[in-house]
């Protein structure tokens, strides 16, 4: 609005066509020296690593050419592109930029069948995709991608290596009841796993493997901590700031499954809180794949979390699982910030009833919190040469394949890339070939696209056209990362 301004008091203050346009091309070309609108806009606009980058301002005519005055055609010429540019500028930034940054093209169907078109399918499907190809020769390859269900989606990923590049880091979080605290998570919990466990002091009469476990253990619980109750502590610091950050991130809740390799010995830790999941994709000397889980579910279902959860809260065996729920709400039975989990409920009231009136109560049978934890189980594997691979994802995907058939996924497609899968392999999944597609070039795309459908575009339609809230009846946010090691692309 401040160019707007500027052109307008240029057209009511000129009194003449010669001062007129000897003012807006001072105004433009200075322009270029003072902080202009849309540098003020993105320094206050906040990017997340995925999203697209904002647009450039139109460039135009430099200083150094306004300073030619032999040639008059020349000046008049320069005067007009800068009178066009500043109206355009004002255009893009007060019309033009107010809408989404990348316009969605329009669903078109193919004639007669109702369907998505093949183009717009794989324009989705591959919007997130990306694929790193790094210096390491034992991790010399990762691919990731998401796909949202949620609006706005709810999970996210990070990937990091350490400053020698012998050392990877990858997290896939699964937020819900928001993205707050999976968002924290992404921007964090990698980044302080690195951090600790690069500047870990190695005792020499414990066995090292289980000091880089409990580092990364502390590291979670700390993170949690400061996420449930350093709000606390905001709230009476900043409140304005504690309302619109961090109380956000401590009421919605995040799984969160980490993985690092140390591609000097290829040791591989997993940490795991909540339902994603870890697979390995293992090929063995006959030829055939198998999958090597490297973390369990930790939701209702699993019978040990029941037993830790009924332990931990005698005389509530009948109410602390309900409904295949934590209290009748929750599925995971660990997850980072969902206070309403873990705050007392006199804590809770208060703050809602103080500063966030969107909390919910506490639920019902709310006796003895915390009733969630963030601490992770940890495992760990010294990886082999017949170790190919290893998929980091939100259980979006788990839903719809097992875990075999995402390593026969992931582990045909490699050999697809050198040559056809052997007759072994045709005879022994002749049922399932037909349903599978081998069209992407990057792997999560390959997992995402066969969990929606595969070779079918009628029910690649119906998975990918409905919009959210009402995607949420057909699929979850998908997130997927495969790490491929030592010669395995």
């Amino acid at each position: 609005m401040t160019s707007l301004l500027r052109h307008n008091r240029v057209l009511r203050k000129s009194t003449g066509p010669l001062r007129f346009y000897k003012r807006v091309f001072t105004r433009t070309v200075s322009s270029r020296s003072l902080p202009s609108l849309s540098t003020q806009q993105h320094s206050q606009r906040t990017f997340s690593t995925y999203a697209s980058s904002p647009r450039r301002a139109p460039k135009y005519p430099n200083e150094h050419q306004a300073e030619s005055k032999s040639d008059s055609n020349w000046l008049i010429y320069l005067l007009g592109v800068s009178l066009l540019g500043g109206i355009g500028w004002a255009y893009q930034h007060h019309f033009k930029y107010h809408h989404k940054l990348e316009q969605e093209e329009p669903e078109t169907e193919e004639e007669g069948e109702g369907l998505l078109s093949s183009t717009l399918i794989n324009k989705k499907l591959r919007k997130h995709e990306k694929t790193v190809v790094t210096k390491a020769t034992r991790v010399p390859r990762f691919d990731t991608n998401q796909l949202a269900s949620n609006s706005p989606i709810e999970d996210y990923h990070t990937e990091l290596s350490n400053d020698s590049g012998d050392a990877w880091y990858f997290g896939v979080f699964d937020g819900h009841a928001g993205k707050y605290c999976s968002q924290k998570l992404a921007n964090k919990l990698v980044h302080q796993v690195r951090h600790n466990v690069e500047r870990l002091e190695i005792k020499k009469d414990q066995d090292l493997s289980d000091q880089i476990g409990q580092t990364i253990i502390r590291t979670f619980e700390n993170l949690d901590r400061e996420i449930v109750w350093g709000s606390l502590g905001e709230i009476i610091v900043d409140t304005e700031k504690a309302v619109e950050a961090s109380i956000p991130a401590e009421i919605s809740g995040s799984c969160a499954i980490v993985g690092y390799v140390d591609t000097r010995t290829m040791d591989l830790y997993v940490a795991n809180t909540g339902d994603s999941r870890a697979v390995i994709g293992t090929l063995g000397d006959d030829g055939k794949w198998s999958s090597l889980e490297m973390s369990i579910d930790q939701d209702t279902s699993n019978r040990k979390e029941r037993e830790r959860l009924h332990k931990e809260h005698p005389g509530e065996e009948k109410t602390v699982i309900s409904r295949e729920r934590v209290l009748g709400s929750l599925a995971p039975t660990r997850a980072f910030g969902d206070s309403r989990y873990k705050w007392n409920a006199r804590t809770q009231l208060a703050v809602r009833d103080n500063f966030f009136p969107r909390m919910r109560s506490p639920p019902p049978h709310y006796h003895t919190p915390p009733y969630v934890t963030a601490t992770p189980e940890i495992r760990h594997r010294r990886l082999t040469s017949q170790d190919k691979f290893l998929v980091l994802a939100s259980d979006g995907l788990y839903d719809m394949l097992s875990n075999e058939e995402i390593v026969f996924l992931v582990g045909t497609y490699l050999r697809k890339r050198n040559s056809e899968p052997t007759i072994q392999e045709q005879k022994s999944h002749s049922s399932k070939k037909s349903k599978w597609a081998y069209t992407d070039e990057n792997a999560a795309t390959h997992l995402i696209r066969n969990a929606l459908g595969g070779s079918s575009r009628k029910e690649l339609s119906k998975m990918l056209s409905v919009e959210a809230p009402s995607s949420r009846n057909l699929r979850d946010d998908i997130t997927v990362t495969v790490i491929f090691f030592e010669d395995s692309v």
